[in-house]
């Protein structure tokens, strides 16, 4: 089906659907599970183009378009505002829901990010998903299926997205003309997410974040409190201008690439292996620091990073979890750093 055609690196999950799709035995409940970035939305969205499209999901009908555009009467797409989905959300299904669609064959609801429903959101969809209209199919989508309530996940079949292998993204990029060296940075960055990699690659959202994070990764590691916070607010600042489209917490991708400053130090010190590191470009600076922070203290600052990266894919404040990482990594390094300077 060519609805599913820019789905990239996710052959088992698009074969499944495919053939649910072509024999006509959708479910009424999906829930998909997967990293962040890769294809999980826009698999909903081509699901939801498939069951209206009248050419077999051919993509590219007056149908497909208006859903992909997301134009369509009939298919609804409902986002968290703000760090959660809400229970006046939840309630605007269960108001639409008895009616017939108005143009299509099916009514679609894609719920993103499920797992951030509040209890009473989720209890709320829960009464919808019993009993739907024969016409009426939701698709969910979360990082896990233990992140939902159980009885939501019993009501779904899950279908899984898997991050895509990093040389799969790697080689995409130079398909697409990318210079060897800026495809293996985005590749290794991208947390097997080609949508992200890309962005990286074209210096958007992304590389605009990886640029900041890095050229201030000495002042959030081993400034003062006014250097974190002077940090903190530049990111804010490039949390105002992104593009909330993209599926994707800035506040993560920051984690991520702030410790990909600490890996590479580690890698400096045990091996010396510049061929190693994430941040190839960075090699200067990264030599620097690891002359001044312990193999050990890197080690203290990464895992700070990666719990809070853990903490950022609940409902928790965003930027309060981010403030508290750049304080933790903060407090954890000055000292060593200055006395190993």
């Amino acid at each position: 089906m060519d609805v599913f055609k820019d789905i990239v690196g996710q052959n088992k999950a698009v074969s499944f659907l495919e053939n649910i799709l072509e024999h006509g035995t959708a479910s009424h409940a999906y829930l998909f599970t997967g990293p962040d970035g890769v294809g999980k939305r826009t698999a909903a969205i081509s699901v939801a183009a498939a069951l209206n499209c009248a050419h077999d999901g051919c993509g590219s009908c007056p149908v497909c378009v208006k859903i992909r555009n997301g134009a369509h009467p009939d298919v609804e797409s409902i986002r968290p505002a703000g760090n959660s989905l809400k229970i006046d959300q939840i309630r605007g299904i269960g108001q639409s829901i008895g009616l017939r669609p108005f143009e299509g064959a099916r009514k679609v609801y894609i719920i993103e990010d499920a797992h951030l429903m509040t209890v009473e959101a989720a209890n709320a969809l829960l009464k919808n998903l019993e009993e739907p209209p024969p016409y009426v199919a939701f698709i969910l989508t979360a990082p896990g299926a233990d992140s939902l309530l159980p009885t939501i996940q019993s009501r779904c079949q899950e279908v899984v997205f898997r991050a895509v292998p990093p040389r799969f993204i790697q080689t995409l990029l130079l398909a697409e003309g990318a210079a060897a060296d800026e495809a293996e940075i985005a590749m290794a960055l991208s947390g097997g997410s080609v949508g992200k990699a890309k962005r990286i690659l074209l210096g958007g959202a992304s590389g605009d974040l990886r640029t900041m994070i890095l050229d201030r990764a000495v002042e959030i590691g081993e400034g003062n409190i006014i250097d974190v916070f002077a940090a903190k607010d530049a990111l804010a600042l490039l949390v105002k201008e992104k593009d909330k489209g993209e599926g994707l917490s800035v506040e993560t991708e920051a984690l991520v690439i702030l410790g990909s400053w600490y890996r590479d130090l580690i890698v400096l010190r045990e091996t010396s292996d510049v061929s190693l590191l994430i941040n190839k470009d960075r090699e200067p600076q990264l030599a620097q620091a690891a002359e001044r922070i312990s193999s050990d203290k890197a080690a203290a600052a990464l895992d700070i990073l990666t719990r809070a990266g853990a903490a950022l894919r609940t409902n928790a404040n965003k930027d309060l979890v981010f403030e508290e990482a750049l304080l933790a990594v903060n407090s954890a390094l000055p000292t060593a750093a200055r006395l190993e300077g």
